[in-house]
């Protein structure tokens, strides 16, 4: 049952999603995340970040805005213009 102790105790009003991982569970999910190679292309995103991503498509559904919002991608950039797709 919620009480208003535990609701004070897991409340996440700091983070932007209801899914976005607390510093404390990052720092134990961080040894199970691949780290970054030592050639070809950097990282353009912190694997924190595409885990909650991938936690809030999880727990909300495919909701592209959102996800792709709170990572910072366009939708420019996602999905082709259709000017593109049409000439195929």
């Amino acid at each position: 049952m919620w009480t208003p102790a535990a609701r004070a105790e897991l409340a996440r009003e700091s983070l932007p999603y209801a899914t976005s991982l607390t510093d404390a569970e990052g720092t134990l999910v961080a040894p199970l995340l691949a780290g970054p190679a030592t050639t070809g292309r950097p990282w353009r995103w912190p694997m924190r970040s595409v885990l909650n991503a991938t936690l809030s498509v999880l727990r909300t559904g495919y909701a592209t805005p959102a996800v792709l919002s709170a990572t910072g991608i366009q939708l420019s950039f996602v999905f082709a213009p259709m000017p593109c797709c049409a000439r195929r």
